[in-house]
């Protein structure tokens, strides 16, 4: 698979404790997977907190495969992410890149899962 491998994160509290551990699922071959696709792939990122329980989840976050890398003015170019609970069966939120992706600037926007307006915008 020439090293290409799906990631794995920790992330820790500002102290340095562990916080979260997050592992992607996603294929290497196939039309949407990392091969193909990268970095626009069709994943899964399972989310674990250590402390509470090393195997059980606490979020999914499902990301679909999308065209990428052009200007993000229609929906098949814009990047989405669904956020569920920790069963995976619930959604909780919803993330997505607004028109035009933010320009030079990427932006995501955080939604509640009701909500058609932002929660909060993620920017670089």
């Amino acid at each position: 698979n020439l090293g290409e491998v799906a990631n794995k994160y920790d992330v820790y509290t500002d102290n340095g404790g562990d916080k979260f551990r997050v592992v992607e699922q996603s294929d290497y071959c196939g039309l949407t997977g990392r091969c193909c696709c990268n970095p626009n792939h069709k994943l899964k990122l399972h989310v674990y907190a250590p402390e509470v329980s090393p195997k059980d989840e606490v979020m999914v976050f499902d990301r679909p495969c999308k065209c990428g890398q052009c200007c993000a003015c229609c929906g098949c170019c814009q990047q989405e992410m669904i956020v569920n609970n920790g069963t995976g069966r619930d959604q909780v939120g919803y993330i997505k890149q607004p028109f035009l992706g933010g320009g030079f600037s990427p932006k995501l926007q955080v939604m509640e899962r009701d909500g058609d307006d932002p929660y909060c915008t993620i920017e670089s």
